[in-house]
This record gives structure tokens, sequence and C-alpha cells, in this order.
């Protein structure tokens, strides 16, 4: 039987992407006021936003391209 990724702590650069995704602050004291968290490949965060998505916690979405 496999391990599921959710019973792995969740690591301190995964709590600062969700985090600053929903803007809640360093301390999650603030109410939340976003929901999104803009990233792609090639990126710092993307790697952990991916992992993120994986295990359920975000989900991806597809976003504009500007020209």
């Amino acid at each position: 039987m496999s391990k599921s990724p959710m019973a792995d702590p969740i690591t301190l650069e995964a709590l600062q992407v969700l985090r600053h995704s929903l803007g809640v602050g360093e301390r999650g004291n603030k109410p939340a006021y976003r929901n999104h968290f803009v990233t792609g490949e090639g990126t710092t965060n993307y790697p952990t936003c991916m992992a993120l998505v994986e295990v359920g916690f975000m989900k991806r979405h597809h976003g504009n391209v500007y020209t």
C-alpha cells in the first residue's frame, strides 16, 4: 500500500505559498482577501504550487495570455 502524500507534514515553503495565495499574512491572523497564486514554469514557487495541486490543497487554472 502506498503512503499518502497528505500524511507528510507541510513544508514551511508550502505554508508560505498557501498564506500568500489567501493573503492571510505571516501568522494567518488576518482575514483572507484573495484566493489565487500566479506562477509559471521556471519560477521559484512553481514546484511548490504543483506539489500542492497534487495533494489537493490548490487547483491549477490556466491564466490569460497577454501580448
